[in-house]
Parts: structure tokens; sequence; C-alpha cells
């Protein structure tokens, strides 16, 4: 009789992860489909109002169960990175506007072990009203928008104190932008920004670098150097100085290598010195 009763429970609860897998699907397609329409529109008054029914569906999914821990393999052209820990997840994408302006949506979901619960929160771009980023903090209402593409978590005393977060921003016609920021979580919510970045004059609390669109810039950790290294910028012209739409890599490397906590500008490295490892040195993927 016991086996009877287990064997009915067993398939009560596969019966029930599969039509949450089925739902989750046909969500993760919905979701698909109405981005690649919001893709193909035409114009931006379409693009927005499809965009509209998009965050919907998202929310939807967010909502439901197992989300967490579905691959989403389906949306290749939006963000659903998850952090190493597994503590968060971020669903992330962008509208192109037809002046080649970004406005970008992002929604990170949290996972609590203990209690076995999740929490969504939407992060509200405001990049284009906010004056010196790089001196600010900021919060779920005033994001620096832009696509993530990378998490590296920092810890302190064995947990984790904050994230970094790597990031693209298509910004306009004329310059793109390469995002390092610091995300934590605290009693009030997310938090963006730390004074954790050591520049050559002061402490940063992000870091922004503009250049020309018409060029390729690598921003990327290297574990085994705990450094995040990137292509130095410098216009082509010393009379452009400040004028970021002229910057672009002039071949050699500056990294933010991760010391007590912080990390600390080093400017014009050797990267095959650098690297602890004797493996042919291959430049970040760009």
């Amino acid at each position: 009789m016991r086996k009877s009763v287990l064997s009915l429970l067993l398939l009560f609860l596969m019966g029930g992860a599969s039509a949450q897998m089925e739902s989750l699907s046909a969500l993760e397609d919905s979701i698909a489909h109405t981005h690649q329409r919001m893709l193909a529109a035409g114009d931006d008054n379409l693009r927005f109002a499809i965009n509209d029914s998009l965050r919907l569906l998202i929310i939807e999914v967010l909502n439901s169960e197992g989300c967490f821990a579905y691959p989403f393999k389906k949306l290749t052209n939006m963000g659903t990175i998850t952090s190493p820990d597994k503590a968060f997840r971020v669903f992330n994408w962008n509208v192109a506007r037809e002046n080649e302006t970004h406005k970008y949506f992002c929604f990170i979901l949290t996972a609590d072990p203990k209690t076995q619960t999740y929490n969504w929160t939407e992060l509200l771009d405001q990049e284009r009203t906010i004056d010196k980023p790089e001196s600010r903090y900021l919060a779920e209402d005033n994001w620096f928008g832009c696509l993530y593409y990378e998490i590296i978590p920092v810890k302190k005393r064995k947990k984790v104190d904050y994230y970094v977060m790597l990031g693209w921003d298509g910004n306009d016609r004329f310059t793109t932008k390469k995002v390092i920021d610091a995300l934590s979580f605290e009693k009030n919510g997310i938090r963006m920004g730390a004074p954790v970045f050591k520049a050559e004059k002061s402490t940063l609390k992000r870091v922004v670098l503009e250049y020309s669109s018409d060029v390729m810039v690598s921003v990327k950790y290297h574990s085994d150097m705990k450094s995040i290294v990137f292509d130095h910028l410098a216009p082509g012209d010393p009379a452009m100085v400040g004028v970021y739409a002229m910057y672009g890599p002039d071949l050699s490397f500056d990294s933010y290598k991760l010391k007590k906590g912080k990390w600390e500008l080093q400017s014009n490295i050797d990267i095959r010195l650098e690297r602890k490892d004797s493996r042919p040195y291959n430049d970040p993927g760009r």
C-alpha cells in the first residue's frame, strides 16, 4: 500500500513538473516571437508598443514557478545570465531607436535558498538624465542602462559583498560605452555603484569607457589574474582629447586588479607577464 501511495505521489509530482515545463516553454516561445517582432518593427512607436507586450510577458514568466532554473535557450537575442553563485538571474534587452540611441530594460530575479522563495525587481533606465555617473550611487528607479554580459562576485569574509557587472551600451551613432558597475542587495532594495574602483586621481563608483562607434573595445574579466582587462583608449590626434567619438584602442592594455575587495587601476600592463598560466594569450573577446 505504501509503495502504491508513493508511486501515485511521484507520478503526481512528475506530472506537475511536466506541466510547469510546458507552460514555461510556451511562454519562452511567446517571448522569443514578440522580441523578433519588436526588432523587425519599422518605426519607434510600433517598436515600443510591441516592447510593452514583451515586458508583460517577461513579468508573467518571472511570476511562474520554476522560472529560476529554466534554461531559456531559445532567447538567443536577449540577455539571460545567472550569477556564478546562483544568487540571481538577469533578464536584459534593449530597444534601438531610429536615431540610433537605445532604451534598456532589465529584470533581476533573486533566489532565497533558506525560504525557497523568488523575487524580481525591475531596473528603470535613466541613463540620459544621470549627470556624472562615475561618482553616483544609483537605485532601481534610476539605473545606468546597458546590456550585461558578465557577473563577478566579490567576497568579504567568505560571503559575497557585491557583484561587478560588465555591460555594453550602444549610446548613439557616434560613440559606444562599456560599463563596469557594482551591484549590491541592500535592505531597501538594489543599489548600483560602490566606491571600489580606485583610478589615478579618485575612487569611482562605476567605470564608464566611451569610444568611437566605429571600433571594437574589449572589457573582460580574467579570473587567473583577478583583473578586469580592457583596451587602453586614446584619440588618434592629441588635439581631440575629450572628444570620445575619436577614441579607440591604441594596442596597449589597462586593468582593474582586485586587491582587498577593491579594484586598483593598473596602467599599460604587460598581459603576458600578468597571466599566471603558460597558455598562449589571445586578446580578450571583442
